[in-house]
C-alpha cells in the first residue's frame, strides 16, 4: 500500500446547464446480463448506476406490480421510494442510519439532458451539483450528512477502450461542496464515507489501472487485491464500502476478466462469492458485519452475508435485483434494471465459464 497527501478545493453550489444528449456516455451495472461473455461492461467506475440515458427515458409505459423505482427493503416489506419531482429517472443509491438517502435524477429538455445528485431526508429533498458537471453521482453518506461521489465534466473525453469517461471526486457537506483528485490518476471516484470521516473508493492511474484507495485525515492509501488484473481495459480493484469499525469490501477483476466480491479486515482479504452465483461484487457492509452485493445468475441478483449465511434477494416481477446498500438497522436499498413486468423479461442467456 502507497500512502499520500491529497489536497481538496472548495467550490460552491451552483445550477449546471443542459447539454446534448449525444455527449453523455451510457453508464451500465458491471455484471449485467450483457457482461455473460466473462468480460467486464464498460465503463468500469460508477457502476453501479444504470442511468438508462438511450433506453427508455421517453418511454414509459404502465406496468402491474412493483413499480420500476429504487425500494426499500424494510422487515421483508418492499417500500418504493418518490422520484425526484420533473424527473425522467430517479436511482437511490445509499442509505444512513438516520433516513437519510443520497441518489441521481435524470432531467431531459428536447434533446438535452442533465444528470444532477440529491439527498432525501422524509419528504425534504436537496439537490448536489457540483458547478459546471454534466453529472454528478453521489455514491455514498454518513450518519452526519456528509456525501461522497463523482462528477463528469461537460468536455470529458471517452475512452474508445472502455468506453468510460474520466470522473473526478467530491464531498459535499451542508451546502459546500469540495473537489479532489488522487495525484497522477486519470479519473477518481469515492464511493463511501463513514461516520469517521475515512472514505474509500477507486482510481485509475496513469496506464487506466484500476486501484482502490482509503483517505484518512488528509492521507491517501492505495489497496490493490494480490489477484488483481493489471489490464487497463479489465476491472482492477475497487473498493465501495467502509463502516466505522474500518472494515471493507470491494471487488477485484483477474486477467480472464472474471469479478470476485471480497471483504478486508484487519489487512486481510476475504473472497465473497455466493455459490450460486458467476461473478460477483459487494456492494456495502454496516457497522454489525452484515454485507450486501450483486452476483450474475444469469442475471443480475443480490444477496446478504451474514455470519457466514447467504440469503438471496430477488424482487418480485423484476428481470434484475441490485442491492446498494444497507444500514445498521438492517434496511436494504435496491435499485433494479429491466421490466416489472415478468412476461417481458430477457430470455435468460447460458451460463459463462468463470
Amino acid at each position: 500500500m502507497i500512502a499520500a497527501r491529497i489536497r481538496l478545493r472548495t467550490l460552491t453550489a451552483a445550477a449546471v446547464a443542459l447539454v446534448p444528449l449525444t455527449a453523455v456516455a451510457p453508464s451500465t451495472v458491471a455484471d449485467s446480463p450483457a457482461a455473460q461473455s466473462g468480460l467486464p461492461s464498460a465503463p468500469r467506475v460508477l457502476p453501479e448506476l444504470s442511468l438508462g440515458l438511450h433506453d427508455g427515458l421517453a418511454q414509459r409505459t404502465a406496468r402491474t406490480g412493483l413499480s420500476d423505482a429504487s425500494l426499500l427493503l424494510d422487515k421483508g416489506v418492499y417500500r418504493p421510494l418518490p422520484e425526484v419531482p420533473g424527473a425522467l429517472q430517479t436511482t437511490y443509491v445509499r442509505n444512513n442510519n438516520r433516513g437519510q438517502i443520497v441518489g441521481t435524477y435524470v432531467v431531459s429538455d428536447d434533446d438535452t439532458v442533465r444528470l444532477g445528485g440529491f439527498v432525501r431526508s422524509g419528504r425534504s429533498l436537496t439537490r448536489i451539483d457540483v458547478p459546471g458537471a454534466l453529472a454528478t453521482l453521489p455514491l455514498g453518506i454518513n450518519d452526519r450528512g456528509q456525501v461522497v461521489g463523482g462528477y463528469v465534466e461537460p468536455d470529458a473525453p471517452v475512452d474508445p477502450a472502455t468506453g468510460e469517461a474520466p470522473v473526478h471526486g467530491f464531498i459535499w457537506n451542508k451546502g459546500r461542496i469540495r473537489t479532489f483528485d488522487v495525484r497522477g490518476s486519470i479519473s477518481t471516484a469515492p464511493y463511501e464515507i463513514n461516520n469517521r470521516g475515512q472514505i474509500v473508493g477507486n482510481f485509475a492511474d496513469a496506464r487506466g489501472v484500476q486501484h482502490g484507495f482509503l483517505l484518512s485525515k488528509g492521507r491517501l492509501t492505495t489497496i490493490g487485491h494480490p489477484d488483481a488484473t493489471d489490464d487497463p481495459t479489465l476491472t482492477g480493484t475497487r473498493v465501495v464500502g467502509i463502516n466505522d469499525r474500518g472494515q471493507l469490501v470491494g471487488s477485484y477483476g483477474n486477467d480472464r476478466g472474471t469479478i470476485r466480491a471480497w471483504a478486508w479486515k484487519h489487512g486481510r482479504f476475504t473472497t465473497i462469492h455466493p455459490r450460486f452465483g458467476l461473478q460477483s461484487e459487494a456492494s456495502q457492509i454496516n457497522d454489525r458485519g452484515r454485507i450486501v452485493g450483486r452476483y450474475v445468475d444469469p442475471r443480475l441478483r443480490s444477496f446478504l452475508l451474514e455470519r457466514g449465511r447467504y440469503t438471496r434477494i430477488d424482487v418480485p416481477r423484476r428481470c434484475d435485483t441490485a442491492v446498494l446498500s444497507i444500514n445498521d438497522r438492517g434496511q436494504i436499498l435496491i435499485a433494479t434494471a429491466g421490466t416489472t413486468d415478468g412476461t417481458t423479461c430477457p430470455p435468460a442467456q447460458s451460463r459463462a465459464r468463470s
